[in-house]
């Protein structure tokens, strides 16, 4: 509204005039007051109003004001009744107003539109694109043939009028003709006021001819133009059937419209639930991928713990091996051992010949040397026993080891690659046992290395009493009885410290005995806790065997749950399917009752005109009766013209009231 204000005054002020009063009252009440759409300001529909009625406009004036209207959006009615514009003003208001695009509703009541004006009135029908309503009342067009004939042009090509007001416009039947020309071209206009004009009997026929072609037109107001009753009646009935027409056409789109609204709402809903479909079906494909993924990595972590276990069970086994070789070690330290023994029984023997070598040589005084060395020889005999009891004994474990040995590889042979995880510990554990094993089987090389020498000094410490004893018997044989006294005690006591040696000796061979049976003992636990572990990876790769094969059946369920669903929503489409066809068929159903309705409605259009031809047929009989009054009625029809025009003129020249702007 501001905006329309400042271009109205710029304009104004451009053209040197003074604003018009009514139209700075209208833009003040619209500003001040907020009145948009109430009172007097705006019409029954709820339009912005700009009224000039009965206001005296000049060239100038109307310039100005269509200017600024020329791109306004506020005004969408403009009444400029009983203003009796001159041509020139209603040529430049008409060419202002064809390029507007908010006026709806133009009132050009009483304005007296000449030649020139009703010509641009037309080129405003061709051109204009807003106008819906017009209103021309008492303006005379029909008294000048070409403004008509431009003006009928003009509504011809018009394809947005709505409605039109032809009142009191002195409009005869060659006007009523070109209307009825126009009629047929267009299509739009739906209300037609000719009230008061004279068409007379022609001009109703053109009419009604007219109607024939257009369908469209629901509204025609024909009263006061000396049209017979008969054709009076032909045009209401064919207004009507327009009427039924349309709104039998206007229920036909409604429902064309609902159906459609329905199936495009039912095909919504379909898309939607397949899409829905769709949707769960990706998801339960993403979550069956997921599963599968999830899975897979599981396979994949299983293979890896049991290509694990496998190289776990390959370092047992090479360890196991090195304990073997480790324990034919112990094999080999055991015959060193042996040798030595067989050596100090040699060495045994070549002191019992020296010995006898010596009681040969003094039987007489040695006799009980002799027999304490027949005593020795006895206790070294039993100790021979004994250590070929302990040979048996360790023969006999050796076999026991070879049987565990063999037991033990028959049971590593049939172990399988799955159990290689719960062998890591047992690696450890034989890693430090190994280790403790070397470490004592060094300190058991280290002892007997110790006790060799101790033995090879014990005899380099005999040889040495046996040349003293023999070189104090050369030396001195007086002497021999105190000698032999001293030498059977030094060797009753060097028997003693040999017989403790031995049984020294003795001692630790059956110590390292029995830690070697502690050792056997150990390893035979060893080998159990090994079985046992071996057992529970069996028990835990049947487990997860067992969990591959659930994972399998979940899999496989999931796959014909997946299936299931699909196979329903296909069976939910092919229904949706056939549900479509069968609203497909209602429609068809709906246009074969549609076009059965349309073909009714066209034998009743048929019969009726059958009736209107019958009808013309009586008019045409009393037309020549009508001919003889014709003359008569058109005389009297003038004069009242004539008498009613004068009248309204003066009327309109005693209540004009001044210009407020005269200079």
């Amino acid at each position: 509204m501001e905006e329309f204000h400042k271009r109205y005054t710029r304009i104004c002020r451009e053209h040197h005039i003074y604003p018009l009063e009514v139209v700075q009252n209208h833009i003040r009440s619209y500003s001040d007051d907020g009145l948009v759409g109430e009172g007097s300001l705006t019409s029954a529909d709820g339009m912005a109003k700009l009224d000039l009625s009965s206001y005296n406009l000049s060239p100038e004036d109307c310039n100005a004001l269509v200017t600024a209207l020329t791109d306004d959006l506020f005004f969408e009615e403009l009444t400029l009744s009983d203003c009796l514009l001159s041509e020139e003003s209603s040529k430049i208001l008409l060419r202002g107003l064809m390029d507007n695009k908010a006026i709806k509703r133009l009132n050009l009541k009483g304005n007296n539109i000449r030649s020139g004006a009703a010509e641009v009135l037309g080129q405003f029908l061709k051109k204009n694109t807003c106008v819906r309503s017009l209103l021309v009342e008492w303006n005379s067009l029909g008294l000048w043939d070409n403004g008509m004939r431009a003006f009928c042009e003009g509504l011809a090509l018009n394809q947005v009028l709505l409605f039109l007001d032809l009142r009191n416009n002195q409009i005869t039947h060659e006007g009523a003709s070109q209307i009825a020309i126009a009629l047929k071209r267009n299509q739009c206009l739906r209300g037609l006021d000719l009230r008061w004009n004279n068409i007379g009997l022609l001009g109703g026929r053109e009419l009604l001819e007219a109607l024939k072609y257009n369908k469209r037109l629901v509204g025609l107001e024909l009263t006061g133009n000396n049209i017979p009753q008969d054709i009076v009646q032909a045009l209401t009935v064919a207004v009507q059937q327009n009427s039924d027409r349309q709104v039998t056409f206007e229920e036909h789109r409604v429902k064309t419209e609902t159906l459609s609204r329905e199936l495009e709402m039912a095909q919504e809903l379909k898309r939607q639930e397949v899409s829905s479909l769709k949707e769960e079906i990706d998801q339960q494909r993403c979550s069956q991928e997921q599963l599968n993924r999830s899975t897979q990595i599981k396979i994949d972590h299983l293979k890896l713990a049991l290509e694990e276990r496998k190289s776990a069970f390959d370092s047992l086994s090479a360890k196991l091996s090195s304990a073997e070789s480790e324990l034919l070690l112990s094999r080999k330290l055991c015959s060193e051992q042996k040798v030595v023994v067989n050596t100090l029984t040699v060495e045994l023997q070549d002191e019992r010949e020296t010995k006898a070598t010596a009681e040969l040589q003094h039987r007489k005084k040695m006799n009980e040397v002799l027999e304490k060395n027949h005593e020795l020889e006895n206790m070294i005999n039993t100790l021979e026993r004994r250590n070929k009891s302990f040979e048996n004994k360790i023969h006999t474990l050796e076999k026991d080891i070879e049987s565990m040995e063999t037991h033990f590889t028959e049971k590593g042979k049939t172990s399988d690659q799955k159990f290689q995880e719960e062998l890591l510990n047992t690696e450890r554990r034989l890693q430090k046992e190994v280790s403790n094993i070397q470490e004592k089987a060094l300190e058991y090389r280290e002892a007997t290395k110790e006790k060799t020498a101790k033995l090879e000094e014990e005899r380099n410490t005999f040889e040495e009493e046996v040349s003293g004893l023999k070189s104090q018997l050369v030396s001195s044989k007086l002497s021999s009885d105190e000698e032999l006294r001293n030498t059977k005690t030094r060797l009753k006591q060097e028997d003693i410290a040999r017989s403790r040696q031995y049984d020294e000796h003795i001692s630790q061979i059956q110590q390292s005995q029995s830690e070697l049976q502690m050792q056997n003992t150990k390893q035979l636990a060893q080998i159990t806790d090994l079985q046992s572990q071996l057992n529970t990876a069996n028990r835990d790769s049947e487990a997860l065997k067992r969990q591959v094969e659930t994972i399998r059946q979940q899999l496989e369920q999931k796959d014909a749950d997946y299936r299931n669903e699909v196979n329903r929503s296909r069976i939910e489409i092919d229904s949706e399917r056939k549900t479509h066809a069968e609203l497909r068929d209602r429609i068809a159903d709906l246009e074969d009752k549609i076009s059965e309705m349309l073909r009714r409605h066209k034998d009743a259009m048929s019969i009726k005109d059958n009736e209107l031809e019958q009808l013309n047929e009586q008019l045409r009989c009393k037309e020549n009766d009508m001919k003889r009054i014709h003359d008569e009625e058109l005389k009297r029809a003038e004069l009242l013209e004539k008498a009613i025009f004068s009248y309204v003129s003066s009327t309109k020249n005693a209540s004009r009231p001044g210009s407020p702007y005269r200079t």
